[in-house]
């Protein structure tokens, strides 16, 4: 299941990419990233593809087309431009949420995905785009294709980008205990607030053993290290 899932996921971003590289017409609601756009009017009389997305819960009654047809056509001339397939969670079971609701079909089965399939189709003839949240789904520990994947490869984990900010004025001998597993640690002129990225330091090798040691030059300095932390994730086994 968790490999029909990547596959149809990877494609999606694939066509978004190439249809946002190639120059081509994008599709309803994408935004345009032109320099010389005008947004104004855009803010006035929004374009076709902006407006709404509503949650749209697939669960409950037995999921049929003749009912999810009917409720299409309620939909659509209503300005709702986009919806947002959602499942409930119960309160118990799961490591973040509850475990989420059954459905029928069930959720990510040969007919659920044929349902869907089904659903963008009808939905794009329409205007109205289609998405999946997965907040009951996609995090370690609801019993879905992330914890087969942790099961699989128990040493998988996140990673946490954190920052670490410190003010410094001038010709000042600045020490520090820093974290583990650095990024980027530089220091910028903060110029009335306003910091300098086109003159930065590189303190990196000026941390050693842990601790960061720097005499500032002339002028108001900004420092920023940015670290990152193991994220320890488990899956329902």
């Amino acid at each position: 299941m968790s490999k029909k899932i990547s596959i149809s996921i990877i494609a999606l971003l694939t066509f978004f990419m190439v249809t946002g590289q190639n120059g081509s017409k994008l599709p309803p609601g994408f935004p345009d990233r032109s320099p010389k756009m005008d947004v104004l009017p855009g803010f006035k009389t929004p374009p076709k593809g902006y407006g709404e997305v509503s949650f749209y819960w697939w669960l409950g009654d037995t999921l049929t087309q003749d009912r999810m047809l009917w409720q299409l056509d309620q939909l659509k001339d209503k300005g709702i431009t986009g919806l947002q397939i959602n499942y409930c969670h119960t309160d118990k079971g799961g490591a973040t949420y509850g475990l989420t609701y059954p459905s029928q079909p069930a959720l990510f089965s040969a007919k659920w995905w044929e349902l869907f399939q089904w659903f963008l189709k009808e939905a794009k003839k329409r205007d109205m785009s289609v998405s999946l949240s997965d907040y009951t789904l996609g995090a370690a520990g609801q019993g879905w294709f992330v914890d087969e994947m942790l099961n699989e490869n128990p040493n998988l984990h996140g990673t946490k980008l954190e920052a670490k900010q410190f003010d410094v004025q001038a010709n000042q001998v600045f020490r520090t205990v820093v974290p583990n597993n650095i990024l980027i640690a530089k220091a910028f002129q903060n110029q009335n607030g306003t910091l300098n990225s086109s003159y930065a330091i590189d303190l990196l090798p000026m941390i050693k053993a842990g601790e960061l040691n720097w005499k500032s030059p002339e002028g108001a300095w900004k420092i920023m290290v940015v670290y990152k932390n193991k994220v320890k994730t488990s899956s329902i086994r």
